[in-house]
């Protein structure tokens, strides 16, 4: 019986896609099919779970704005759409079951549909993750066995399937680093004070590890000029061009250190041993999945360090950085 190719609709950002990837790789059919299609905003590389084979697509192409639309006016489904859902199999997180997306989804035959929840219920247990409720969703529905839906604290390993050598113009340019700092977030709230982080950088240039800083989209938008200006003249700065660079970046580093954000699920799903600061968001829920990584869940409300000793960062990464 030839396998069922499935595809995988995701409508958030980097740090939810990656956590939707985990799920994807602990569901037998799909793994069983060798082959996933990803739709999103997210361009990163094509992945490789374990025998599963990951590419990504752009959930542009597919016109998905005709699932949102009234049945009696939306027309046909566009062909890209048609050709993306029918005879696969399809794990949808644009909504839950009950909701009218999926009776869309189902209107264009695949092979199976599975349509889930992501938001937490504001009643479920504030330290459970948040992997866990999704899995529960689709034992609910028999897709996944209740007997394997115990988060694994390290998740699946993802390796880059086909890696992108452009990216590698980094270590021909400047010296390669051994720690990666990336010190911003898609929320401001959720970014332990820059200060701390130079100051970090600081002390491992005494101590010997190479550090260099990296910045993405949103604090290029959102920070002065003069302040990423003085970072580059202090500091190694990495700034990749997209999620794919981006990735190649953190699977070859020999430590990566940040906030709750996309990057730090990435760099821990990759392999790098990961350092994570939580200050608002629990770490309980939203931890990254890896086989080497240290949560520091600190306090906004205690100090400006969240009550968080910048000098134990800086223990652990040094500890992790050293030769085993």
């Amino acid at each position: 019986m030839t396998p069922l190719d499935w595809t995988l609709l995701h409508p958030g950002a980097l740090g939810d896609l990656i956590l939707a990837l985990h799920l994807a790789a602990r569901i037998p059919e799909i793994r069983r099919s060798a082959r996933l299609t990803v739709y999103s905003r997210i361009a990163l590389p094509p992945l490789r779970i374990s025998g599963l084979h990951i590419r990504f697509a752009s959930s542009e192409s597919l016109h998905l704005d005709w699932l949102f639309r009234d049945p009696a006016t939306a027309g046909s489904a566009p062909a890209s759409l048609q050709s993306a859902i029918a005879h696969r199999g399809v794990l949808n997180l644009y909504s839950g079951p009950t909701n009218p997306i999926h009776e869309r989804l189902l209107s264009l035959r695949p092979t199976s549909c599975y349509s889930i929840e992501t938001a937490t219920p504001i009643i479920s247990d504030a330290q459970q993750h948040v992997l866990k409720w999704w899995e529960h969703q689709l034992a609910q529905k028999g897709l996944l066995a209740r007997s394997c839906i115990q988060i694994e604290r390290c998740g699946h390993r993802f390796h880059l399937d086909q890696p992108d050598t452009a990216a590698h113009q980094h270590d021909d340019e400047q010296t390669k680093p051994d720690i990666l700092i990336h010190p911003g977030s898609g929320g401001i709230a959720k970014c332990w004070p820059l200060a701390h982080y130079l100051d970090l950088a600081h002390s491992f240039a005494a101590e010997g590890p190479a550090t260099a800083f990296l910045l993405g989209p949103a604090e290029a938008e959102r920070w002065p000029a003069e302040k990423i200006a003085d970072i580059r003249r202090n500091h190694q700065l990495l700034q990749p061009a997209d999620t794919r660079e981006l990735a190649t970046l953190l699977a070859g580093t020999r430590l990566y250190i940040g906030n709750d954000s996309g990057p730090t699920h990435l760099a821990a799903a990759l392999g790098a041993p990961t350092i994570a600061l939580f200050g608002p968001t629990r770490a309980a829920r939203w931890r990254p999945l890896g086989r080497t990584i240290e949560i520091f869940q600190g306090d906004p409300g205690r100090d400006d360090a969240w009550g968080i000793p910048p000098a134990a960062i800086r223990t652990a990464a040094l500890r992790l950085c050293s030769p085993s």
